[in-house]
């Protein structure tokens, strides 16, 4: 994943994606790999 990301109330905006995350790791059994470029 690549991009920019600068939402003026980024607890709200993350948080569903956080619980996605979250929720596929208790159900996964399978490798994952996230990559992440962050600019700050």
């Amino acid at each position: 994943m690549k991009g920019r990301s600068i939402p003026e109330v980024p607890d709200s905006f993350y948080e569903p994606i956080l619980t996605w995350v979250d929720e596929y790791f208790k159900e996964t059994n399978q490798e994952t790999v996230f990559e992440f470029r962050l600019e700050y």
